[in-house]
């Protein structure tokens, strides 16, 4: 590992990170953050694009820069360790990852990763194991740290000794596989959209819907509401007429003027994506491309209330 001079927050640090992939983006490019898109990552890198930060947001990230700043001698006292928040980077199979610690001792075996106390992370932290909204990002800073026997100290604090907790996490190698694959993906998917931006076909994530109050849009939403009421009727009443039929029957095969009814005995499907995975592990997923299908745009009409 490369360990770099320059202050998180800094111009410098930022320019940094657009440069690799970072620890912090690790749950959005597998898909696993509740903050971020996998798509919505994309476009930052392509484009250079920053999210607004609004007044409320940056309140809380005040609070969890404040409560690492106070959470970290007391991990240090705990640990008998001094831990210093270092940026470094590491070049792994072509990828040049990136991470940004709150703290690493030494001898590069102890990590700090703190976050502002949180009761869905503090319940992770005491039991329900670490989620893969965090635990990418850890298994990222193992692999950029470089170091065996490197653990992360996971934190969750407000700053003081009465609302701490922690866990150790030590790397896992079906995740790191999984990561470095993931970032192998990530990076054939960012060529392709640096290409489509060059086209000038990027779609934004980020773009706001178009509002539209016009008779015309307003008629044909109320025919589709229309006749999405009818077919829900039309699916419950079939499904309600259905199951007279059957229960008339008895449970034995019976045949009317207009339908036979009959039962079937179905095992379950086989669910071959699971499968493939568990029976074969080490293939790349980019050596699968091949077998993928077109891309496609889909549609969602999701109701407003």
């Amino acid at each position: 590992m490369k360990l770099i001079n320059v202050k998180q927050g800094s111009p410098e640090w930022l320019a940094l990170r657009r440069a690799h992939f970072t620890a912090s983006e690790a749950p959005a490019m597998m898909g696993d953050s509740p903050f971020i898109s996998r798509d919505q990552l994309i476009y930052q890198k392509v484009t250079g694009y920053t999210p607004p930060v609004t007044p409320q947001q940056q309140h809380r990230f005040d609070m969890g820069h404040a409560a690492e700043a106070e959470a970290r001698p007391i991990i240090e006292a705990q640990e008998m360790k001094t831990l210093f928040p270092v940026t470094g980077t590491r070049t792994v199979e072509g990828l040049p990852l990136l991470a940004s610690f709150d703290g690493l001792d030494l001898d590069r075996k102890l990590i700090f990763e703190h976050k502002l106390w949180n009761p869905k992370v503090i319940a992770q932290i005491e039991g329900e194991g670490i989620e893969p909204g965090y635990y990418w990002q850890l298994e990222q800073q193992l692999l950029v740290a470089n170091q065996k026997g490197a653990r992360v100290i996971f934190v969750c604090s407000d700053g003081t000794r009465e609302n701490l907790r922690w866990v150790y996490y030590d790397a896992h190698d079906d995740r790191r596989h999984a990561l470095i694959e993931g970032w192998h993906q990530f990076k054939a998917d960012l060529e392709q959209a640096e290409r489509l931006h060059d086209k000038g076909k990027l779609p934004n994530p980020y773009a706001e819907a178009v509002v539209r109050h016009d008779d015309t849009f307003q008629k044909a939403e109320q025919s589709y509401h229309l006749a999405l009421q009818t077919l829900n009727a039309a699916k419950a009443l079939a499904e309600k007429t259905k199951q007279d039929l059957i229960d008339l029957t008895g449970g034995a095969k019976t045949k009317g003027s207009q339908f036979q009814l009959y039962p079937t005995y179905r095992k379950g499907n086989v669910k071959w994506q699971d499968a493939f995975k568990a029976m074969l592990p080490e293939v790349p997923m980019k050596d699968l491309e091949k077998y993928k299908g077109k891309p496609a745009t889909v549609w969602t009409v999701k109701p407003l209330n």
